[in-house]
């Protein structure tokens, strides 16, 4: 028998569950015993890094917000050379009010 959400569409929410699926995802990794950052983009822009301020927040505090891939991009990288970023989470938003090399 399929799960209720594959056998009635309309339990379905909009993004198809997507958000648990990486939530439990996300959890199986914390719980692993394994080096991580878990880095949550808002919605991705194709406009170059450093052009908008970044905010790093937690999780549980995003709203709807936009952030350029290429920040992404450089926040990924920079996470991988500071031991300081193992074992966090944080969301990842570009901002006008923060300053360029928030």
């Amino acid at each position: 028998m399929p799960p209720a959400h594959i056998a009635n569409p309309r339990l379905t929410p909009r993004l198809g569950f997507v958000l648990l699926w990486k939530t439990l995802a996300e959890n199986h990794l914390k719980a692993s015993g394994l080096d991580y950052t878990i880095i949550g983009p808002g919605g991705l822009y194709g406009t170059p890094a450093r052009t908008a301020g970044l905010v790093l927040m937690p999780r549980s505090e995003y709203r709807a917000a936009n952030v350029s891939r290429g920040d992404v991009a450089r926040v990924a990288v920079d996470a991988l050379r500071n031991d300081a970023a193992v074992g966090k989470s944080f969301a990842l938003i570009n901002s006008d009010a923060a300053t360029t090399e928030t």
